[in-house]
């Protein structure tokens, strides 16, 4: 059973912080958060957090998290609260959710506050695990690393890449750059995953490049 949300409720919530917003720039951004929201909510998201808003709002030239947070992102925070304090949370999710926790919270403000730090902590959690998951990828692949070169018989004298090397490594580079795979190069160098956990240091793509010109 699918959430529900009042929208004619928040709509004019929605209108009247419009309504009291000079800026045209900042009333752009107001309606990139809330279509973020309907986008979320639409989608069968229940993960709210400004983290997440925020991330999903600079890439459509809106307002970043930090912004969001700050004392001058009140409007944000407002719409984004009276939005989460209007969803009805179905019974079902409920009982296998820590969102039936702020059951128990009678003041609507509080209780929208508490269901975004949840999701905040959800959202934080998600990010741990990939991260554990990278590390121990990079465990294993480094492991691998060591014992082919303890047990090789080859000199290791000889620093020359095998073909089969430079074929993985150019392999690596064209798909970074062609963007498919999920790891990204940001414009100063370094490699991110698709949560922005940072791989690798900038200078590090280029340093592989330099390696298979050489």
């Amino acid at each position: 059973m699918k959430n529900k949300i009042d929208r004619e409720k928040i709509d004019n919530f929605f209108q009247n912080i419009l309504d009291n917003t000079d800026s045209k720039k900042k009333k752009d951004n107001l309606k990139i958060v809330y279509d973020i929201l309907l986008h979320l909510y639409e989608t069968g998201s229940n993960n709210f957090s400004i983290a997440l808003i925020g991330k999903l709002s600079k890439k459509e030239g809106g307002p970043i998290t930090q912004t969001i947070r700050n004392a001058q992102g009140k409007d944000y925070k407002d719409l984004i609260e009276f939005f989460v304090n209007n969803i009805t949370i179905s019974d079902n999710y409920k009982e296998n959710s820590d969102y039936k926790l702020s059951d128990y919270i009678d003041d609507p403000a509080l209780k929208a506050h508490i269901n975004i730090i949840i999701s905040e902590n959800k959202s934080l959690k998600n990010q741990l695990n990939i991260l554990k998951n990278n590390m121990n990828k990079n465990y294993e692949l480094n492991y691998h690393v060591e014992n082919n070169i303890n047990n090789s018989s080859t000199d290791t004298s000889n620093n020359t890449l095998l073909s089969s090397e430079i074929e993985s490594i150019t392999k690596f580079i064209k798909d970074i750059e062609n963007n498919s795979i999920s790891i990204k190069l940001t414009d100063i160098g370094s490699l991110k995953d698709e949560n922005d956990i940072l791989i690798a240091n900038p200078g590090f793509f280029d340093g592989l490049k330099k390696i298979i010109l050489m």
